[in-house]
């Protein structure tokens, strides 16, 4: 999955990685695999299942 980030500032999307929500634990969870390309205003990670998934900054809040 790639989700193109051009609306935010280079400085903070250094940071962004992608999230799924895990039912199980009712919590968004970093997907460790995350890869910003800051050339390309994007952030990707492979998928490995079915889920609900946003973007944002580690640390920060998902799914908002």
């Amino acid at each position: 999955m790639t989700a193109t980030c051009k609306d935010i500032d280079r400085d903070k999307l250094k940071d962004y990685v992608v999230w799924w929500f895990d039912p199980m634990q009712n919590k968004w969870v970093v997907l460790e695999n995350s890869k910003v390309d800051l050339d390309r205003s994007t952030v990707s990670a492979p998928l490995p299942h079915c889920s609900a998934y946003a973007v944002g900054p580690r640390g920060g809040k998902a799914g908002w």
